[in-house]
């Protein structure tokens, strides 16, 4: 009897219920985030060979050195040799360290931390997304500047510093500034921040003081991070026009460059912007214009 009773109980939950048929059952909603865990930053980042190779230069020449300074344990010229490229190592991992540092460059950005009253949005929208995308959540920190613009800068996940500008945080509406803080934290789910350091560090000296320092630090990442950040920030907020408008508005902004930043950390970050920026301001126009063009192309795409 208890079989049967068992038998009638599933029937019964199977047919439905009076004045519902033709409609279509519930679907067990999916989780927003479809994006993988947290990769390692040098596997799936996209960081190229020739940064790789840079990032190990420091410590190349210092083992280098010490072997060679070891085989040689009078002070002839072998030794001599090693002694040298050793201190040549050292001074460069030193020089690179201090160039690229995430910390020295958001002291140097003039950064403040949210307001939990003023940006109450922004950090609510910020702690929604990082459930969303299954992170830990970042330091947010703002920029007074009218210059509308957002930044991520992330060697780890745990130390990420999700930085905007009150010029993006007045110029966007909601949906709007949802779509690009997911934009940046898709760099930081997908290891593009990190990259990007890793990148920072390697021509860290370099892109202090030469503009052609800071494009080997641009061409040591994949060119298409920023077309994927967009794709993996879109399977989070299920709306692509609001990220297109929001890229339309920094494009037709007067300038994308905050006024506060020194040149030499313009020149370093300028390509890590949500919409890139000239690294000088007597260039005729802005670096990456033509990237925005085609985000927003493909975004009206989808």
């Amino acid at each position: 009897m208890a079989s049967a009773k068992a038998n009638q109980a599933h029937r019964a939950s199977k047919t439905p219920a009076p004045g519902t048929r033709g409609r279509s059952r519930a679907v067990t909603p999916v989780r927003a985030a479809t994006l993988p865990a947290e990769p390692p930053a040098l596997a799936r980042a996209g960081l190229t060979a020739p940064a790789r190779l840079a990032a190990g230069a420091p410590v190349l020449l210092i083992v280098a050195g010490a072997a060679l300074a070891a085989t040689s344990p009078l002070p002839t010229v072998t030794r001599v040799i090693g002694v040298v490229l050793g201190a040549l190592g050292l001074a460069l991992a030193l020089a690179d360290y201090l160039a690229g540092s995430t910390r020295r460059l958001v002291r140097a950005l003039g950064t403040r931390p949210a307001d939990p009253t003023r940006e109450a949005r922004l950090i609510n929208l910020t702690e929604g997304l990082c459930l969303g995308f299954g992170l830990s959540e970042p330091q947010v920190l703002v920029i007074d500047d009218v210059a509308p613009n957002a930044l991520m800068l992330a060697r780890r996940a745990r130390s990420a510093r999700l930085i905007i500008t009150t010029g993006a945080l007045e110029l966007l509406d909601r949906m709007q500034l949802e779509a690009v803080l997911a934009h940046e934290l898709a760099h930081l789910k997908r290891g593009d921040a990190a990259a990007a350091a890793v990148a920072m560090r390697a021509f860290g000296f370099a892109a202090l003081v030469s503009p052609w320092g800071a494009r080997l630090a641009e061409r040591g990442v994949a060119t298409e991070r920023e077309a994927l950040a967009d794709r993996a920030a879109m399977n989070v907020t299920r709306y692509p026009p609001a990220l297109a408008d929001a890229l339309e508005a920094f494009a037709e902004a007067p300038r994308v460059r905050p006024a506060s930043l020194p040149p030499a950390v313009a020149r370093i970050t300028a390509w890590q912007w949500c919409a890139p920026f000239a690294r000088r301001p007597s260039d005729r126009s802005r670096s990456g214009e033509l990237d925005l063009a085609l985000r927003i192309a493909a975004l009206r795409e989808l």
